[in-house]
């Protein structure tokens, strides 16, 4: 009996599957490894006073005050807190080691959604032979 491939219509799905999760590997990474990260090594020093936090759990977004400005900070701290973080185009980053927890788990998610993508597109360019 012969083998069978996916098909025409399994590999449109695999190849759409894998735009997608190719593409929201690019967002995770743009957002919780290489912005943090340029501003690590671009931003400026300062301390931060945490003045409000909307919503609750992860969709909760804190701002903050710091001499020169004030803007969104990443992350979740107790509004009235002071936080060591590092300023960079208006938006600060909290450079305590376990704010970078999260973001090094969703770069191991990214990564993950990443090996998949490659997958999926794999397997839907694939030839038979």
């Amino acid at each position: 009996m012969a083998k069978r491939g996916i098909g025409v219509v399994g590999r449109l799905v695999f190849a759409v599957a894998g735009l997608a999760l190719a593409l929201l590997t690019v967002v995770i990474w743009l957002n919780y490894l290489v912005s943090p990260a340029r501003a690590m090594v671009q931003g400026e020093k300062a301390t931060v006073t945490v003045t409000r936090c909307d919503g609750s759990g992860l969709d909760s977004t804190c701002y903050a005050r710091w001499s020169g400005g004030s803007g969104k900070l990443d992350g979740h701290v107790q509004p009235g807190r002071k936080v060591a973080a590092r300023v960079f185009d208006g938006k600060a980053y909290p450079t305590g080691l376990k704010d970078w927890y999260p973001r090094l788990i969703l770069g191991l998610v990214g990564l993950a959604s990443g090996v998949l993508a490659q997958f999926l597109l794999r397997s839907a360019v694939r030839t038979r032979r």
